[in-house]
């Protein structure tokens, strides 16, 4: 058994797949190994990951799909065939410290946590870090009593900062849901139900490349609304595990920030003009399931007082909402530069 197995979806990555390799051959870790899933590139990315695996047979292994799946079904592959006590995941653009993997496993092995994380640097085309992002914090470390528990379902952080033991997956049969975008929103509260305990590495040890084409930054794509598909498949497999009801307030937080707050951002954002029908849609949606989501636990003492009422401005028209969001955003812009 290796002690992890980190997988990688790959799709047409060849611009930054030699960094995100080099990152992880270097890793301090022993006993490590690495699966590349080939999610049927059409450029160079499996002729470069060929090479790598004839210089590195003992740790590098390179699966290609038959057809192109998307991101949730390369992990997918990648953890069955993973031998691991723990998998990781780490995406083709990115790359990691050289000690991300070796500390995040003394920490688990130190205290028998099923999942630790760490933090991440946000970093531009050239590599050059940005800011510094903390997803967890050590509050929520420890065995999951119900206030942990519920912290980490509303605030589960990114799947590609942790690793997570293997057999809890494989045993509670936690995978992706495949052909989506945004399948890390399925995956990481239904991880945050079953694990028993979460530790965290208080630094950041991954590298986040901050891409123009990632599917949150793409203008005028509909990608971004198959969270809505993603979110359904959730909540229809926590109302199967017969949880729904014990964690209402945060399975309906998550609807809240995923469906409403984050969707009618990039209504705005990423679309010239501005998605003004899909803005009714999700107002329409959040009235009739969730008619009061303001008064939410969550959403009251975790959003901002400004998306708290820019919400409530599309409330009373995507007119209003629009326009004020758009201005605000490019304000914000301004003083970025």
């Amino acid at each position: 058994m290796k002690n992890i197995s980190v997988i990688i979806p790959v799709y047409n990555a060849e611009k930054y797949i030699d960094r995100c390799v080099q990152s992880l051959i270097l890793q301090t870790l022993e006993n490590i190994e690495f699966i590349f899933v080939n999610d049927c590139s059409t450029d160079t990315s499996l002729k470069i990951l060929t090479k790598y695996q004839e210089e590195y047979p003992e740790t590098i292994k390179v699966l290609s799909l038959p057809k192109n799946m998307r991101q949730g079904a390369a992990r997918n592959a990648g953890i069955k065939i993973a031998q691991g006590e723990y998998l990781g995941f780490v995406d083709a653009d990115d790359w990691v410290d050289e000690k991300m993997f070796e500390k995040l496993y003394q920490c688990a092995k130190e205290n028998n946590y099923d999942v630790v994380g760490c933090h991440n640097y946000v970093a531009n085309a050239s590599g050059k870090v940005i800011s510094i992002s903390k997803g967890n914090t050590v509050a929520q470390t420890g065995i999951l009593n119900e206030e942990r528990r519920k912290s980490l379902l509303v605030n589960g952080g990114n799947i590609w900062l942790k690793i997570y033991r293997r057999s809890m997956l494989v045993d509670n049969q936690i995978y992706f849901p495949e052909k989506l975008s945004y399948e890390d929103n399925y995956f990481i509260p239904l991880v945050f139900l079953h694990c028993k305990s979460f530790g965290l590495v208080d630094e950041p040890l991954y590298y986040y490349y901050l891409s123009e084409n990632s599917t949150v930054r793409t203008s005028n794509s509909n990608t971004q609304f198959q969270r809505f598909k993603t979110l359904a498949l959730l909540m229809e497999k926590v109302k199967e595990l017969g949880v729904y009801e014990k964690y209402k307030v945060e399975f309906e937080y998550l609807e809240i920030v995923l469906y409403y707050l984050n969707t009618a951002k990039l209504c705005v954002i990423h679309y010239k003009p501005y998605n003004i029908e899909m803005l009714f849609k999700i107002r329409e949606y959040i009235k009739e399931n969730i008619p009061e989501y303001y008064k939410n636990l969550h959403y009251k003492s975790r959003i901002s007082k400004v998306d708290r009422w820019l919400l409530r401005l599309n409330d009373i028209s995507p007119y209003l909402y629009a326009p004020c969001l758009g201005m605000i955003w490019k304000l914000y812009n301004l003083k970025r530069r």
